[in-house]
C-alpha cells in the first residue's frame, strides 16, 4: 500500500484493527506519513464519545490510499510498533494502551475528505 505524501504529514503509525467476531486485533504499520496533532480538551466533531474527554483529544490525517479501511473502536499509535494485541497478559488491549499512554487512541470519528483529488484523506479522531 503506498500513498502520495502531503504536506505536514511526518509521522508513522501503527493501526490495530479490531476483528469484531472474537474481539482480536489485526497490527499494520502504515506506509505513508501522517499528520498526529494533540489537542487538549478538544470537542469532537461528531460520534461517539462527542465532548470533552480528561484525556487529550488527537486528530490524524492519513493520505487516501485505496483499500485501506479503519472503523470506530480500532486503535491507532505515534510511532511503529510491533506489539501484537493477543488478549493475554502483558499483551491485552489496555495493557498496550497503558504501556503507550498518550501515544494510543481510540478512535472514534472517521471522516473520509475528498475535497480536492490530491489532498484526498482520512480524518482520524479519538482519545
Amino acid at each position: 500500500m503506498r500513498g502520495k505524501k502531503m504536506k505536514g504529514c511526518s509521522s508513522v503509525v501503527t493501526v490495530w484493527r479490531r476483528n469484531r467476531d472474537n474481539n482480536m486485533f489485526e497490527r499494520e504499520i502504515l506506509s505513508v506519513l501522517c499528520f498526529w496533532q494533540r489537542r487538549a480538551g478538544r470537542n469532537l466533531s461528531s460520534g461517539i464519545g462527542a465532548g470533552v474527554s480528561e484525556r487529550n483529544q488527537v486528530t490524524v490525517i492519513i493520505p487516501y490510499v485505496y483499500g485501506f479501511t479503519l472503523d470506530t473502536g480500532d486503535l491507532i499509535a505515534l510511532g511503529e510498533h510491533d506489539i501484537e494485541i493477543t488478549g493475554v497478559k502483558p499483551f491485552r488491549e489496555n495493557d498496550v494502551k497503558a504501556a503507550l499512554g498518550d501515544d494510543i487512541i481510540v478512535i472514534t470519528n472517521i471522516s473520509h475528505n475528498n475535497i480536492e483529488r490530491r489532498a484526498e484523506h482520512l480524518r482520524v479522531e479519538g482519545v
